[in-house]
């Protein structure tokens, strides 16, 4: 039955994605190649200027150059629904402080604010999700000391992105003397196999040669692109030659890197540092190896080890199946990073905050899980949610989080994981008090060392009119969220041998309970009124 099942998603996987394919993912894709004329429907008031030099542009050169308040790009109107905006920005002059670009949507009656996008002294894409009404942008930039470098915008159509791309980890501080050519960025498929004509990244720098962004397998449409060839098939094979373990890493085959797979995108064309990632070995999987067509500029991508302030700290790094329109960013501080050879960002915690580690050069670290499915349903009240892995390496548990309108996500619950495996493990786990309407799901997986990191996000509509109640312990005490409770309800918490350990009366909203719950033990929270009675177990 399993085999069946993974079979059906397989092909309907498939399916939805060969009708993706022939579609358009974006509504509009402007790289600004004209500039500085406006293209073919935008207005530009005030804009005359460009950017042409290194690092001041995304995929091609050159980039729309905004060095006074009041300047203004207004797109074109598009037809469709829209559910996604990016765009390039990195501050030029003098580093940013409060320098701002507004982003406006119209919505067929007025301009409404989408966000605020604050440039930073390197490269950065910003995102911004789109109401479905949005059928116009206008971006307007406030010059406070910075000029702006802005380019590639994209706009996605809505419920085009098909599983998640994302950016696991960055080298900042990489081994070697040669920074340019040996930093890297370590990267998952959880989409439809992706061909590397689609994938495009953003570094946050570059030297003296030319932009931030790589793209397809030639030199269109974007300046700088990935490459396959004698040399990075040496450096391949160096690296399988240091793990001894057969073949860990190879090109991707046809230049495809497969749904679910994990990938690591090298700055250099090789990199002049062979690294050791022997601790991959036991995973038994495969990882594609993807190099920037980088062989002449050894000036590093990412920052590390240096006093800063404000917009001066953040050093991010986009990724971007261009064919699926899905995009994933994330950032570290500089300054939280010394200047040590080796030292790593991990990401998963909430906000894409980071994690830093330094294995000395010798191993290296990541999170290998491939989801293949994540799904939620509604069941007789309860929000069953359904979750496959197709392999695990070192996956002690995982936490599910859960959002509201707010979006603010807290734990709801544990399921353990299943070590390190190579077959399919198939899970479920029962929200039995989601909140009323629209509720927000991700996993978040943690392995044996602590590293963890966080799954595409999924909604699920639950009935609005009955009576809600959710605890949760956090290590500092236990939290708890009600609503719909006609009267006074009554909170009663049991320890694991029944004694009752705390009371209270309470209203609707979100409270906190100042009760420590022992280590590897379970009270059990009880909510209630005249009419309606629910019961928790809060672990920790």
């Amino acid at each position: 039955m399993k085999g069946t099942r993974i079979f059906f998603f397989a092909l309907l996987a498939l399916t939805i994605f060969c009708v993706k394919a022939n579609a358009q993912a974006f509504l509009i894709d402007e790289e600004f190649n004209a500039a500085p004329a406006a293209p073919a429907g935008w207005t530009f008031t005030s804009i005359s200027s460009t950017y042409t030099s290194s690092a001041n542009y995304g995929r091609s050169s050159p980039s729309v150059k905004f060095d006074g308040s009041g300047e203004i790009a207004l797109s074109p109107a598009w037809s469709g629904s829209a559910d996604e905006v990016t765009f390039f920005t990195r501050g030029n002059g003098s580093t940013p402080t409060t320098d701002n670009f507004l982003i406006e949507g119209w919505n067929g009656s007025s301009w409404t604010t989408v966000g605020r996008a604050y440039p930073q002294t390197t490269a950065k894409v910003f995102v911004f999700p789109l109401a479905s009404n949005v059928t116009r942008l206008r971006f307007t930039y406030t010059k406070v000391v910075a000029n702006c470098a802005f380019d590639d915008v994209k706009v996605r159509a809505a419920g085009f992105c098909s599983g998640q791309l994302s950016i696991t980890g960055i080298m900042a501080d990489a081994c070697g003397s040669d920074e340019g050519y040996d930093e890297f960025v370590s990267c998952a498929n959880g989409g439809p196999a992706m061909n590397l004509s689609d994938l495009e990244i953003t570094f946050s720098d570059v030297g003296s040669n030319g932009g931030c962004t790589y793209c397809g397998t030639t030199g269109n449409p974007c300046d700088n692109f990935f490459v396959n060839n004698a040399a990075t098939n040496t450096y391949i094979a160096s690296l399988n030659t240091m793990a001894g373990c057969g073949t860990l890493f190879m090109a991707p085959p046809g230049n495809v890197i497969p749904a679910g797979g994990n990938f690591i995108v090298f700055a250099g064309a090789p990199p002049t540092y062979t690294y050791n990632f022997s601790n991959l070995c036991s995973t038994g999987l495969t990882y594609y190896a993807v190099f920037a067509n980088n062989t002449s500029d050894n000036n590093g991508r990412f920052g590390n080890n240096g006093a800063c302030t404000g917009q001066a700290c953040p050093r991010d790094a986009m990724l971007r199946n261009n064919a699926t329109g899905c995009v994933d960013t994330n950032y570290y501080n500089r300054g939280a990073i010394p200047n040590n050879n080796g030292e790593m960002a991990y990401f998963g915690s909430a906000g894409h905050s980071a994690t830093y580690i330094n294995t000395g050069c010798t191993t290296f670290t990541v999170l290998p899980i491939e989801l293949s499915v994540f799904s939620g349903e509604v069941q007789g009240g309860s929000v069953v949610l359904s979750w496959t892995t197709e392999s695990e390496n070192n996956n002690s548990f995982f936490t599910v989080e859960r959002a509201g309108a707010d979006g603010n996500f807290t734990a709801i619950g544990t399921v353990n994981g299943s070590g390190t495996t190579s077959q399919p493990v198939e899970y479920e786990f029962t929200d039995v008090t989601p909140l009323p309407g629209q509720n927000y799901y991700r996993l978040r997986w943690t392995d044996f060392n602590g590293a963890s990191i966080v799954s595409a996000i999924i909604s699920v509509t639950a009935e609005t009119d009955r009576v809600y109640a959710n605890a949760w312990y956090d290590g500092t005490g236990i939290h708890y969220r009600s609503a719909n409770w006609s009267s006074e309800m009554h909170i009663s918490i049991f320890d694991s041998s029944g004694r009752l350990v705390y009371e209270t009366v309470s209203g609707n909203g979100d409270n906190v309970i100042p009760l420590a719950v022992p280590s590897h033990d379970m009270f059990l929270v009880v909510f209630g009124d005249e009419e309606n009675r629910i019961t928790q177990k809060v672990a920790w």
